[in-house]
Formats: C-alpha cells, structure tokens, sequence
C-alpha cells in the first residue's frame, strides 16, 4: 500500500495569501519539512484547512 500526505485549503479562504507567497516561502525549505512548515503558515495566518493521507494498492511494483 502506498501513501502521500496532503492539505486541502480552499482558494476563497486564503485571505489575501497568494500561491506565490505560498512558494516563495516554501521553496528554502527542505522537502521534507514544507508539509509542516506550509500547515505552520495557514495555522498562523488562521486559514482553516484539510490535512490527510491518501493510500491506494499498487500492486504493480
């Protein structure tokens, strides 16, 4: 079984937060730290957003 974290944050509550906000602050990052810092920022501008892990059956590899 594989699986991927995301977040889903809905574009009308960003609150004035651009995309390119978004990357220009992630993007120093480590790969492994931008899902924690990115949960950071919308938890610190108070953006309500969905984090989970999606899974699916690959049983091709």
């Amino acid at each position: 079984m594989e699986y991927e974290e995301y977040i889903d944050v809905k574009k009308d509550r960003l609150k004035g937060l651009t995309y390119d906000q978004i990357f220009t602050y992630l993007k120093n990052a480590k790969k492994e730290d931008r899902l924690e810092k990115y949960k950071a920022l919308l938890k610190f501008r108070n953006i309500p957003f969905e984090a989970d892990l999606f899974t699916w059956n690959n049983d091709d590899l």
